[in-house]
């Protein structure tokens, strides 16, 4: 019997479950809504803005909360994996959107004055 082959078999074999074990809890971990952003920002200044991706609550619920100097952004609530717009207004806005599941991100315009800001977060 070779104890350098053997060796080097259990090592190779360590190796390998290693890997696999550290990308199945890596996948687990990325994937996961527990580590994902309960609220998210942006501001506009001459060119649109998008927040990133805020998961609703485990009530289905997000808050919405935009405002620009001039009243008259328009703001919006976007479900990214389906392109579908859930909730959007002109000017200001602090308002609760109900019923909804998934992850979603807010997007403003200049269109007004050229500034103005949006969140949205999992309250």
């Amino acid at each position: 019997m070779k104890v350098g082959t053997v060796k080097t078999r259990s090592t190779k074999g360590l190796l390998v479950g290693a890997g696999i074990s550290l990308g199945l809890l890596g996948s687990i971990f990325v994937g996961s809504p527990a580590f994902a952003n309960t609220s998210s920002s942006c501001n506009t200044w001459l060119i649109d803005c998008y927040t990133g991706d805020v998961y609703a609550n485990a009530n289905h619920d997000l808050r919405v909360i935009s405002s620009g100097p001039c009243g008259g952004n328009h703001w919006k609530v976007v479900d990214p994996d389906t392109g579908v717009t859930v909730a959007h207004g002109t000017g200001g806005a602090n308002k609760v959107i109900n019923g909804l599941y998934g992850r979603y991100y807010g997007t403003t315009d200049a269109s007004t004055c050229g500034k103005g800001y949006i969140t949205i977060q999992d309250y």
